[in-house]
This record gives C-alpha cells, sequence and structure tokens, in this order.
C-alpha cells in the first residue's frame, strides 16, 4: 500500500490517477487506497492544481467520487472518469458484432 506522505512530492503533473479502495478480482491485496489516502491525494490535487483522474471499475464507485466533491470538498467540478471495464468482478464489458 502506498503511503500517502509518498505522493506528497515537489514536482506534480497535471494529471494523475485516483483509485478508490476496492478490491480487484477477490484478491483483497491490490489497490486499497484508503478513505483518509484519498482525502489527502484530494487536498494536495487542489492545491497543486492537478487533475484527478478517477478509475472507476463499476458504477457505486462514481457515487463515491460525487460524495468526495460534494460533502467533503476533496475534488473539485468537472470530474474527469477513466471507466475500466471486463475486470473480474467488477463492471463487464461487452462486445458486439
Amino acid at each position: 500500500m502506498m503511503k500517502a506522505d509518498s505522493v506528497m512530492c515537489r514536482n506534480f503533473s497535471e494529471m494523475c490517477s485516483l483509485m478508490q479502495e476496492h478490491s480487484i478480482g477477490c484478491r483483497a491485496d491490490l489497490f486499497m487506497n484508503t478513505a483518509e489516502f484519498l482525502r489527502k491525494l484530494g487536498k494536495v490535487c487542489i492545491e497543486t492544481g492537478t487533475k484527478p483522474e478517477i478509475e472507476v471499475f463499476d458504477t457505486g464507485m462514481i457515487n463515491a467520487a460525487v460524495y468526495f466533491m460534494e460533502k467533503e470538498h476533496v475534488l473539485e467540478a468537472p470530474l474527469h472518469f477513466q471507466f475500466v471495464l471486463g475486470v473480474n468482478g467488477m463492471a463487464k464489458a461487452y462486445t458486439w458484432k
């Protein structure tokens, strides 16, 4: 798990990945960013003008991002989402012929 201090670097980019707390494919050891970490990262993004790219593996993650924006004020509109589909245990990806 990444410590929040490790993202508090001196060189900031225009965008960063903001992945919410969840487990992928029934492996709880992957992608465990706590709400506390996300709050801290969101505040750093606001302070530095970095736009977070919110990775969405399931529709509930959109609601969580809106909550962080509207209630906790650690994300700013407009939100930038990246949809990650087809991961085991998350939103499915479909193809049509």
